[in-house]
Parts: structure tokens; sequence; C-alpha cells
């Protein structure tokens, strides 16, 4: 069994919440050192501080961000931080408290942040060691945890849902459509990189994904035509058999 030995740095404004996340890393085993931090400003301070309790060579340091920042502020403080100490590893966590409505928009982000894995609240030890085991997958398209990961899974069941609908349910379907166009306008703002990277684990994903769900049989205009022309027929049939022949008139001799 592999021991992991990493330090981390916690970066949150709500002392509950870095509380409550230190108290899960230090469970789930995996980490020696954690500092904590209420912003970016106050975690390069810190970080400068305590670079040679924190920082080596041998494993990658990890930083846990609060969905509470905003992502400009992320963004900075990562590549001002990998900028700054390009010889070590860094590997970032964002941990999201995300209601059904903004969690699509949260694993956008993050996919644009550069995160490389997605720690949702609630969240237990094990889980936080799973999301952690998954960052230091290779290839990167292994992680399941990551935010391109978590985006294209969730595409995919969309897409199962709209092909469910298309069966059935004709006006359904084509709000689930478009919604699933709109879902995926997403690639636009992607640059080169995070398009390539998206592509390669959009072919991981759905070339490994499970059958989709059974579809349900057709209901629509074309099925409901055949079965009244079949019902005139079998009717036609049913009149043909109850009339009776008329005998032919006998010609006159």
């Amino acid at each position: 069994m592999t021991i992991y030995s990493f330090n981390a740095l916690i970066v949150d404004p709500n002392p509950q919440n870095r509380n409550r996340l230190k108290y899960a890393i230090s469970v789930c085993g995996l980490f020696n050192k954690v500092i904590q931090s209420h912003g970016p400003e106050d975690a390069a301070a810190k970080l400068l501080e305590h670079k040679s309790e924190l920082l080596t060579l041998k494993s990658p340091f990890y930083i846990f961000f609060s969905y509470l920042l905003r992502p400009a502020e992320i963004k900075a403080y990562i590549e001002q931080t990998k900028e700054k100490f390009q010889s070590y590893t860094f590997k970032t966590v964002l941990v999201i408290n995300a209601s059904q409505e903004n969690r699509q928009q949260m694993i956008e982000t993050a996919i644009v942040l550069g995160i490389d894995g997605l720690l949702f609240e609630p969240y237990s030890a094990q889980e936080l060691s799973e999301v952690i085991q998954g960052t230091l997958k290779h290839p990167p398209l292994k992680n399941e945890f990551s935010p391109l990961s978590m985006l294209i899974k969730e595409i995919m069941a969309e897409l199962d849902g709209v092909a469910e609908l298309h069966a059935s349910q004709g006006e359904k379907a084509k709000a689930a459509l478009e919604e699933f166009k709109q879902r995926l306008s997403i690639l636009e703002g992607f640059d080169e990189e995070d398009l390539e990277n998206y592509y390669a684990a959009a072919v991981e994903l759905f070339g490994k994904s499970k059958t989709p769900k059974k579809i349900k049989p057709y209901r629509g205009a074309s099925q409901r035509v055949k079965q009244i022309l079949e019902r005139k027929k079998a009717k036609l049939e049913a009149e043909k058999e109850e009339t009776p022949e008329i005998p032919a008139e006998k010609s006159a001799e």
C-alpha cells in the first residue's frame, strides 16, 4: 500500500469552513502539515513564510480554494504561485457548496481556472481522500474528480435524457435539446488547450460509457396515424365478413 505524505494550504475566508476542512484532512491520513489562510494575500505571505516546511520536490503541494473566493482571485493566485515557485508541483482543489442551479456554473468555472479536483460539500474524509488520489492519476484524463470529467459525465447524462424524451414527448424533447445546446456553449469560451483536453476526455469517457437507459417506445404523430389506419383496416375487414353475399340474379331464358 502506497503511503502519501503531502502538505497543504487552505484558502477560505470562512473560519468554520477552514476548520472543517482541516479536520477532514487530518483524518484522511494523506497529509502531514496544513496551513490555514483567509484569503489570497494571506496565503501568499504564509506560503513564503513556511516555504521550507511546506514545499518539497518529492511530492506535490496542495492548495484548497473555497467557492467563496472570486474566480479572478483564484486564477491570479495560482498563476503567481506557480510562477514564483517553478521548481515545485502544485495541485489545486476547489471546495464547492453548490446547489443544482449553480453546480454547472461552478464546474465550468473550475475548468477555466485549471483546477485539478472538485470537492463538494458536505464531504467526508473518505471522499476527500478519493479526490486527492484522483488528482495523482496519469494521464490526468483518468481523474474522475476533475472538473472536465464531471462536465462530460453530466453532458452524457443530459444527452441520455434528451434521447429518452425525444422518443416520447415532442415539445419537452425540443426544450431539452435547446437546453442541451446551451449547455455546450461553454466550449466557445475554451482556449485551444482546454478544447484539446475536452475532446480527448470526451473520447475516453464516451468510449467507456455504459449503454443508455432503454428508450421508451415512440408515441409521436406517425405512430398514432399507423394505429388509426390499422383500426380502420380491421373495421373494414370486420364489416366485410358481416355483410351477407347477395346471390346473383338468374338470367331470363
